[in-house]
């Protein structure tokens, strides 16, 4: 959760004042300040775009410019032009509290009728990453930080981006080489991976390799009691999501293969009550050794090891949340838990529709094996 003060959340339960502000930049200067009539943001730790936005302008015309682009020059034409959104809250003192909720790469620009307005559809820098495709193959020297491979990947698209490593690993890369076109954020999803971490790209645009996020200290609590802030939840259950053994190996060609699993020992996804549900997870870089693989299974598991209730409440928009974020849950009748924020999506528009958010439990590992010189 964004740092914010002592009278944010006042203002989030009472759902009162909401404002947002939205700035074009290009080339890191800042264009030009528009109001926006309405938006949305996506954020999903699942997706391989974590961020998105979906918004409409209260204006055609802005100082004189022509807001509908016509060329790739113009102001809001889809070419290298960044939106970034705040949001926040108007205190009866007149003064303002906002937070950032993204940098997005605009991606689309439309007006589909003469009558109405002009939307903008914009995910986050991932989509500028991804669509940066290898013009040549792209080669990794064994022995290369696992976190510095990732750096180079992100920092050959934009030079200036900050990019910042958490996880102090100091896993090393098995040489390797990709072909001309592949997707340069899938691999490196995939090397983040390897070392039981992700890419996470925060609401400033700041890259952060970390860990998955597991638990910690609860920021903010969904309940119905006092200054309630939760409005609604709904509840579902699927076998289909449910994993229990992670097994990750590398598979790079003209060495032995090393792999590590782990898996649900106890309670009710336990491999000797559930039966064995495995996920493959499998790279040609980043693990090397055995404890490597052992590390990068025990990390993933907890993301797809789901338990049996998945809940999703429905609160009021605290826009200071962002995706791994812990939080205490208190549904009627039950006993408070620490839940984890898995996504949201929010309004931007000074409106009380409610905030989704996805959630998912931390998850311990209990047990983890290894195995070596076995494809898997």
């Amino acid at each position: 959760m964004q740092p914010v003060s002592a009278r944010w959340d006042a203002a989030v339960r009472g759902v009162s004042g909401l404002i947002s502000r939205c700035e074009v930049w290009r080339d890191g200067a800042l264009q030009q300040t528009l109001t926006m009539a309405g938006g949305r943001v996506r954020l999903d730790e699942t997706s391989a775009v974590r961020r998105a936005l979906t918004c409409s302008l209260a204006d055609l015309r802005v100082g004189g410019v022509e807001l509908t682009p016509k060329t790739a020059a113009d102001l809001l034409a889809p070419t290298g032009v960044e939106l970034r959104v705040w949001s926040g809250y108007a205190y009866s003192d007149g003064s303002e509290e906002l937070v950032p909720v993204g940098y997005f790469p605009v991606s689309r620009t439309a007006r589909e009728s003469w009558l109405g307005g002009l939307t903008i559809t914009a995910p986050d820098r991932s989509r500028r990453v991804s669509r940066a495709r290898f013009l040549t193959p792209w080669t990794i020297a064994a022995g290369t930080l696992v976190t510095s491979a990732i750096r180079s990947l992100l920092a050959s698209v934009d030079p200036s981006w900050e990019i910042y490593d958490l996880t102090g690993s100091q896993s090393v890369c098995s040489a390797v080489t990709w072909d001309r076109g592949d997707d340069r954020w899938e691999r490196a999803r995939e090397l983040a991976a390897s070392i039981g971490a992700e890419i996470h790209l925060d609401a400033s645009g700041r890259w952060i390799i970390r860990a998955v996020p597991q638990g910690g200290t609860p920021v903010w609590s969904l309940d119905v009691t006092g200054a309630a802030s939760l409005l609604d939840v709904g509840q579902s259950m699927d076998s289909e999501s449910a994993y229990n053994i992670l097994v990750a190996s590398s598979s790079e060609l003209g060495a032995e293969p090393v792999s590590g699993m782990a898996y649900i020992s106890s309670g009710p996804l336990s491999v000797a009550r559930y039966g064995a549900v495995p996920y493959f997870f499998s790279t040609p870089v980043g693990i090397k050794t055995r404890d490597q693989a052992v590390s990068a299974a025990l990390a993933m598991l907890p993301r797809v090891a789901r338990l049996s209730r998945v809940v999703t409440p429905r609160v009021v928009p605290n826009r200071a949340l962002d995706v791994g974020d812990p939080l205490t849950l208190t549904l009627p009748g039950e006993s408070a838990t620490t839940v984890l924020l898995s996504g949201a999506e929010y309004s931007l528009g000074p409106d009380s529709q409610g905030m989704a958010l996805p959630l998912r439990d931390p998850a311990v590992v209990s047990t983890a094996l290894t195995m070596t010189g076995v494809a898997m």
